[in-house]
């Protein structure tokens, strides 16, 4: 009977720090540019003077060359899109676990 708990309890454990697989997909004019994973801190340079900056699991607009900086204002994301209208950029963040449900569908 004990280890039967150790084993449901070790299995929720492992299933929680598998569920947060999450990844960032950068579309440019409707068209699918990249996809990262946001579990490894990097920078993306998408063209001169646009950077999307992926840091402890988060996502950012770093830097754009739109006039109104609204994207870049709007800071790290974990869960909403940015999205960069005068450029036609949209990051678009997704958990594994929506993607697998999309697949099976």
């Amino acid at each position: 009977m004990i280890v039967m708990i150790i084993l449901a309890l070790s299995s929720v454990f492992y299933l929680r720090a598998n569920d947060n697989r999450t990844k960032l997909e950068i579309y440019r004019d409707n068209q699918l540019q990249g996809s990262y994973d946001l579990g490894k801190d990097q920078l993306i340079l998408l063209a001169d003077g646009i950077t999307v900056e992926i840091n402890n699991g988060r996502v950012r607009m770093k830097e754009s060359i739109c006039s109104n900086q609204i994207c870049v204002k709007q800071g790290y994301s974990k869960k909403i899109p940015i999205i960069c209208a005068p450029e036609k950029i949209a990051l678009i963040i997704k958990r594994q676990k929506e993607i697998d449900i999309m697949i099976t569908r």
